[in-house]
């Protein structure tokens, strides 16, 4: 089955992340890797995930794609990101 990713819902599951953080704040690659964890349990729970993401394999170890860019302002939702969550050199 094929996801697609869903900026809402990406943009719900990090603040609710960001929320349980002290001071509001994660180093985004935390962040990306707490949400590929939340989307794979959800998928093995559910058989849906949350935000939809594609995973990749990166250097760092697998990320959400889609959250990456949206992270990074190069998504074309990014704007919407940018309205909820505020992004700094390493944290959101």
């Amino acid at each position: 089955m094929v996801f697609r990713l869903d900026v809402a819902k990406a943009i719900q599951a990090a603040a609710v992340l960001l929320r349980l953080e002290s001071g509001n704040r994660m180093n985004y690659m935390r962040l990306l890797k707490l949400l590929y964890i939340a989307d794979r349990e959800s998928l093995k729970e559910t058989a849906r995930p949350i935000t939809g993401d594609r995973v990749v394999a990166m250097d760092r170890g697998t990320v959400l794609s889609g959250v990456l860019d949206l992270i990074k302002g190069q998504h074309i939702d990014a704007r919407h990101w940018d309205e909820f969550i505020e992004r700094a050199r390493f944290d959101v």
